[in-house]
């Protein structure tokens, strides 16, 4: 399975781009399941953890523009865009 993985201010380290194509050998994978993939092997690419210590995820994300659950499964071609949860006070 292909996607395309873009990512949103804080995650992107400086310098690197902000979208990328992967390969997955798997062909059921969720969001979530996705998140905890890229946080252990994208070290050199993500500036900001998409897991916390807890197991929690740190972002919100879009499948193919569309808001969805971190439980959706993924299908090839499929484009994912990470967003920061943005709160303030």
């Amino acid at each position: 399975m292909i996607l395309i993985i873009k990512l949103m201010p804080p995650y992107c380290k400086k310098g690197a781009p902000d979208e990328q194509k992967i390969e997955l050998a798997d062909q059921t994978v969720s969001l979530r399941e996705l998140a905890v993939r890229l946080n252990r092997d994208w070290k050199d690419i993500l500036d900001y953890p998409l897991v916390d210590r807890r197991g929690l995820l740190t972002a919100e994300f879009t499948l193919n523009g569309n808001s969805v659950s971190p439980d959706q499964l993924l299908k090839d071609g499929d484009k994912v865009t990470i967003i920061p949860y943005i709160c303030g006070g």
